[in-house]
């Protein structure tokens, strides 16, 4: 059996992702320093969501798609499987993951996305700390929906993520 090479990049992620979360622990400096708190947040969202790009590359390495490097997303990943006549449970899981609108995958997605727009300034925001954020987090997975970025709640994708790669990797090894 040969070893995927997004294997390791998967690991690699998840690895960042805990040292990363390790750096919160135990530490005042996150309560007396909310820039500090949130940078963190969305480095971990980084690296959880880089981590899942890579493993539905691996799912698609695994299953032997012709070319997983190619595969953006987990729709391109079933598509690609069922064009050579697979479905596999790991995919299905992932898609049903990715589409429900409840999901701490859709939530873990949706804030990557809100990564990369730009802050919303407001009167009151520059008054009080003269640093603009973007607020994203708690409990709506809506694209435009602001919420607050949480230390827990990206400690809890990351939980979450390392579950569904272990998990998903076992039922590989059986096939």
């Amino acid at each position: 059996m040969s070893i995927s090479p997004y294997l390791s990049a998967v690991n690699q992620k998840l690895l960042f992702s805990d040292n990363l979360l390790k750096l919160t622990q135990g530490d005042d400096l996150m309560l007396n320093n909310r820039h500090l708190a949130v940078a963190i947040a969305q480095s971990v969202t980084l690296q959880l969501y880089l981590a899942w790009s890579w493993h539905i590359k691996d799912v698609g390495s695994h299953y032997k798609v012709s070319n997983p490097s190619l595969i953006e997303d987990v729709d391109m990943l079933v598509k690609a499987l069922a064009d050579e006549g697979k479905t596999p449970a790991e995919a299905q899981e992932m898609q049903n993951l990715s589409s429900q609108a409840d999901s701490w995958v859709a939530a873990l997605l949706n804030a990557h996305r809100q990564l990369y727009a730009l802050p919303e300034i407001t009167k009151a925001q520059m008054d009080t700390d003269r640093l603009p954020l973007r607020l994203i987090g708690g409990t709506s997975n809506q694209p435009d929906v602001a919420f607050e970025w949480s230390l827990e709640q990206v400690a809890t994708w990351k939980i979450l993520m390392q579950e569904l790669v272990d998990r998903q990797r076992d039922m590989m090894v059986e096939f």
